[in-house]
């Protein structure tokens, strides 16, 4: 228990976290969570169920660990219980190891040289709800990973955020892994990857970096265009990319992007990553939506009403992470309210997530903007009257998104770009309209804006 000299520690915590995440969401986490012991510099946080304490793991620990700090003006560990029994014991993944720290890719028992993956979260291919939007991706990772494969060893995945990219290339790396057939595998985001490099450099520990990842059979390389505008990574990325290529050797990457329309990607690295299968996730269908439900309740052993889980499979259709926080936050909510969970209860639950509360509206603006920043060029340029090819295109792309994203008129599009005439922005409209039907990069790359324009 808290001694009389800490009492006050919990009070002040829960004051400024109320303060920071607003009284709404304070109120739907925080009741019934206590902190029972402080001392050593240890806090155990308890919290009434797992559902709350995964939420907590993911979203409040390190507001927590740092208000806490800030209250006692001393660092602190935290640990989250439930009822007070700690999960220490319990059956979950190993704890990822930081980016710098040292990996025997060697021994013959320790298939992965570096393992980036929340901790109690095996992400497996056989969990993976297969629908339209992600089949041909599915079936190339599993293509990929047959011993007998020689068809292909390097797999893009590309697709907006939170459509499964990630889940994707951890089955892939965890079922190498469980093959146990002395493989050598790393699976990590590219930013660890980055940070490792950067650590190398600055210790004089480059060719120990090198031997490391260049000594692989499987690389998988989550959110590669992390590595977008940094010259120096992105040159040691294409030697170690070049080396593992030229050994047969497998390769997986994972983007946001298309490898053609990753901003400030070297060309020859993009060239690279588009040398063996590109493969898209789209966001999911409803069928797709609700079968990701259902398999995500039969997990956790839940049952909804039928109502329930078309309410969140429409709802929350944008991404696989909407529909996993929208799942959550039910369970909690019942679980903390003690509510049987129906249509009613669910919508009130997830009021303030439902995107149609949302108003988006697009502006020119809007459109002016992720325009110019994703190819690289000023708004003086966008205005102007320049014909050179970097600066034609995305003129008419921007006169085309705002026909079809607002309710502009021709001319009021023009005007928004330095005057241009009606009978102008008329016939670049015309002109990428033909041009995307014969060119699907460019059909991807209007899509890939929209998207990014939709996401505001």
């Amino acid at each position: 228990m808290i001694n009389n000299s800490n009492s006050h520690i919990w009070p002040n915590v829960l004051a400024l976290t109320q303060k920071q995440i607003g009284s709404e969401r304070f109120n739907l986490w925080f009741k019934n969570v206590k902190m029972p012991f402080y001392g050593n510099n240890t806090a155990n946080i308890v919290v009434p169920n797992i559902f709350v304490k995964s939420w907590f793991d993911e979203n409040f620990s390190a507001l927590l660990k740092d208000n806490i700090q800030a209250v006692t003006d001393a660092k602190v560990n935290l640990k989250i219980s439930v009822d007070g029994n700690s999960f220490d014991n319990e059956d979950v993944a190993e704890q990822p190891k930081q980016a710098g720290q040292d990996n025997n890719v060697n021994d013959k028992q320790q298939t992965g040289a570096q393992r980036q993956q929340p901790p109690g979260r095996e992400l497996t291919l056989d969990e993976y709800v297969v629908g339209p939007c992600n089949r041909m991706a599915h079936a190339s990772a599993l293509e990929l990973i047959k011993p007998d494969n020689h068809s292909f060893n390097l797999l893009f995945i590309h697709g907006s955020v939170g459509v499964g990219k990630t889940h994707m290339l951890q089955g892939i790396y965890n079922k190498i892994r469980s093959e146990n057939n002395g493989i050598k595998a790393a699976y990590l985001p590219a930013e660890a990857w980055t940070n490792e490099f950067i650590g190398a450099l600055r210790n004089n520990k480059l060719e120990t970096f090198r031997s490391k990842y260049r000594n692989l059979d499987v690389l998988l390389i989550d959110d590669v265009h992390f590595v977008a505008n940094k010259q120096g990574v992105q040159e040691e990325l294409l030697h170690t990319f070049n080396i593992l290529h030229g050994l047969s050797k497998k390769i997986v990457f994972a983007s946001d992007s298309h490898p053609k329309f990753i901003n400030k990607l070297k060309e020859s690295l993009a060239s690279r990553f588009m040398a063996g299968l590109v493969a898209k996730i789209e966001t999911p269908d409803i069928e797709t939506a609700r079968a990701i439900v259902n398999a995500k309740l039969k997990k956790i052993k839940k049952e909804f009403p039928a109502a329930v889980i078309e309410y969140i499979a429409g709802t929350f259709i944008n991404s696989i992470r909407e529909l996993e926080c929208a799942l959550t936050t039910v369970l909690a909510v019942s679980n903390i309210n003690k509510r049987r969970v129906d249509i009613t209860m669910a919508k009130d639950a997830l009021e303030d997530n439902t995107p149609k509360k949302k108003k988006i509206t697009t502006s020119f603006k809007d459109i002016e903007n992720v325009v110019l920043k994703h190819y690289d060029i000023t708004s003086s340029e966008l205005h102007s009257n320049k014909r050179t090819t970097s600066v034609t295109l995305p003129r008419h792309i921007t006169m085309y998104l705002g026909s079809t994203m607002t309710n502009l008129s021709r001319q009021q599009i023009g005007d928004h770009l330095g005057g241009k005439k009606h009978a102008t922005v008329i016939h670049a409209v015309k002109k990428i309209k033909e041009k995307a039907c014969k060119d699907a990069d460019l059909r991807e790359q209007i899509a890939m804006l929209k998207e990014e324009i939709r996401r505001g």
